[in-house]
């Protein structure tokens, strides 16, 4: 994980050099390639970021990340968004919105590590990449994919009746 500990270094120099938005962002960046949620450290940036973005400021850079490290907030679309995430109206059948809003991609080594989908009231629900499961192994958050076993279950089509009669 060449990236991690080239991240790590950028990290410690840039607060040893004081508060600065470039730390910041390779906090909240460092934070977000793991399971943030579960590192006590990650929280108070992450969820200030996240505010943040919810106000309109752009997302933190991280100036010394590396080449084809990074993240990156757009706002969710019926095309971006997860299907089980997505919300119709009842009536018509239109898209309304995203119950996620937020996505942040981020980006580690030039592959897709992770898509975090996120709410202006704080929950977050995250997509990792196999690269990124290859390389987190059982410490991923698991609300993306016990939300997508739910939905996959509530949306099954019904079994084939091989042994159903007609007519009878």
């Amino acid at each position: 994980m060449k990236w991690l500990s080239s991240l790590s270094v950028a990290l410690a120099l840039g607060m040893s050099a004081g508060a600065s938005r470039a730390a910041d962002g390779c906090t909240v960046l460092l934070c977000l390639a793991g399971p943030w949620t579960g590192i006590q450290e990650c929280v108070p940036p992450v969820v200030q970021t996240l505010r943040d973005l919810a106000l309109g400021k752009p997302f933190p850079a991280c100036d010394m990340s590396g080449e084809g490290n990074g993240a990156r907030n757009a706002w969710a679309t019926e095309a971006t968004c997860p299907e089980m995430y997505r919300n119709y109206n009842q009536d018509n059948g239109v898209y309304e919105a995203c119950a996620y809003p937020g996505r942040i991609t981020v980006v580690i080594d030039g592959q897709l590590w992770s898509e975090m989908f996120w709410t202006t009231s704080g929950p977050t629900s995250t997509r990792y990449s196999d690269y990124a499961r290859a390389q987190l192994g059982d410490s991923l958050d698991p609300t993306y994919d016990r939300d997508l076993a739910a939905w996959e279950a509530a949306h099954q089509p019904p079994p084939e009746c091989d042994t159903c009669e007609v007519g009878g």
